[in-house]
């Protein structure tokens, strides 16, 4: 079973652990924050560290850090997953969104990345994300 990167509430993650926990996917860390510029961060505690995005309290997304990999957590809106769901560059989520379980937040689509192909097909899924906000 996956463990988050930091178990320990006493010791907030920075980026000097950040780039140790997540080792080779550190740089799609940071192009999706880049990505994600315009919105707030908050780093918070729920059974292991995660990385609140959001902007006026609704979350874009969490990202939760594992060793050399990380979750990209989000909460679909009705109306944002129609719009993926009829989006062709979001064609490889379209059984995600489909499967997904619905949350008074939203549809849960969580995503991770390990390698290059699932941060861009991340990456692309946030960007639409962002757009359609």
């Amino acid at each position: 079973m996956k463990e988050n990167a930091f178990m320990d509430k006493g010791s907030m993650p920075d980026e000097n652990r950040m780039i140790e926990a997540l080792g080779n996917c550190y740089p799609f860390y940071l192009k999706l924050m880049d990505l994600a510029k315009g919105f707030e961060t908050k780093w918070t505690f729920y059974k292991g560290w995660s990385l609140k995005v959001f902007k006026k309290s609704k979350a874009l997304f969490y990202l939760v850090p594992y060793s050399s990999f990380f979750t990209v957590n989000m909460a679909i809106r009705e109306s944002e997953r129609e719009n993926m769901l009829g989006d062709a560059d979001l064609a490889p989520f379209r059984q995600a969104l489909i499967d997904a379980k619905k949350y008074n937040e939203g549809y849960a689509v969580i995503i991770e990345v390990s390698d290059n192909n699932s941060f861009n097909l991340c990456y692309d899924f946030v960007s639409k994300l962002i757009l359609f906000r």
